[in-house]
């Protein structure tokens, strides 16, 4: 199993920046842009790119087909669907934050993220 868990990280390394460090530094930097929602707007839960919202589909196309290739729906991601912060314990059966979430399931978008 360990085996599996190597593989998939070295595999999808190719969709994550190099480092948290640099994660969070480019996250400043969007966060400090000037606020435009798109109502549509949605974030890879994976890399953090901006695709459609859609929870039942988080994954952006390059991460999706890595993803799909061992169809793990528990496995950890750290960007929210809905609002591209990170977050801990995130999957494909749990998209987004606790705050988007509830948002959503009242039938509001949830956060927007600053995006230029």
């Amino acid at each position: 199993m360990a085996e599996c868990s190597y593989v998939l990280e070295s595999s999808i390394a190719d969709c994550r920046p190099d480092s948290k460090k640099e994660f969070s530094k480019n996250l400043k930097a969007i966060h400090s842009k000037p606020v435009v929602i798109h109502s549509h707007d949605g974030f890879c839960i994976h890399c953090g790119n901006d695709i459609e919202f859609n929870p039942k589909k988080p994954y952006c196309d390059k991460c999706f087909s890595t993803w799909n290739k061992y169809g793990n729906k528990d496995y950890e991601e750290s960007v929210c669907h809905g609002c591209g912060d990170v977050f801990l314990d995130l999957s494909m059966n749990i998209p987004q934050c606790a705050t988007c979430y509830k948002a959503w399931k009242k039938g509001e978008r949830g956060i927007q993220r600053k995006t230029g």
